[in-house]
């Protein structure tokens, strides 16, 4: 009863979960995709970008891989957090300095063509970045509300246990006092059948002077 209990409580968050890191999923190989597009052996920065997309791709696996194997909460916190800052930065570099970072990648291809590449890719970061924001708040949301759940079954089960305790003592106590009443009973019939028995040889003269 607990576990369906849990497993309704926790349906529509872990469907959400599955939508938003499968989004990230797919945004995360495009977003690698254009790295590559815009230069066949990327530059320094974009390795960079291209290492900020590849943490998002490995979370977001993670993340999917966490609905069915129940991976620790910490370590799926801690490659959101790193893949947070990942897109973050390199959001940032691409929106700010649009310039500077078409000279950075030494693209190969027509500047339009490197400029639209780079828009792609700045909104696949932010896109990236919303979703992953949403998976990290959702993921604590959901933790927290399970641990609460757990905490509420644990000391239902405390409460049940103590009331059969109490039950067993009194069980116990009936038991025993059904058990001492017997034992009386038990005693004044054979006290009364050994006046029966024996009463009848003895008469008061007999103990006369």
């Amino acid at each position: 009863m607990a576990s369906s209990k849990l497993r309704s409580y926790t349906f529509c968050p872990t469907l959400l979960l599955l939508w938003l890191n499968f989004s990230v999923l797919l945004s995360s190989s495009a977003s690698i995709a254009v790295v590559f597009l815009l230069r066949h052996t990327p530059t320094h920065f974009g390795w960079a970008l291209f290492t900020a997309s590849s943490f998002s791709f490995i979370s977001s696996l993670t993340g999917l891989c966490s609905q069915f194997n129940k991976l620790c909460f910490v370590t799926t916190v801690c490659m959101l957090t790193v893949s947070l800052i990942g897109e973050g930065l390199g959001f940032l570099m691409l929106f700010f300095r649009e310039g500077a970072s078409i000279k950075f990648l030494h693209s190969t291809r027509d500047p339009r063509e490197a400029k639209a590449l780079i828009r792609v890719n700045t909104v696949l970061l932010l896109a990236m970045f919303l979703m992953q924001m949403m998976v990290l708040v959702t993921v604590c949301i959901l933790q927290s509300c399970l641990v609460a759940k757990y905490r509420g079954l644990e000391s239902q089960r405390e409460e049940t246990a103590k009331r059969r305790s109490k039950r067993m003592a009194q069980v116990q106590e009936e038991s025993l006092a059904n058990v001492a009443k017997m034992e009386e009973t038990k005693s004044n019939d054979l006290d009364e059948r050994m006046k029966a028995k024996y009463g009848q040889w003895t008469r008061p003269a007999d103990f006369e002077v």
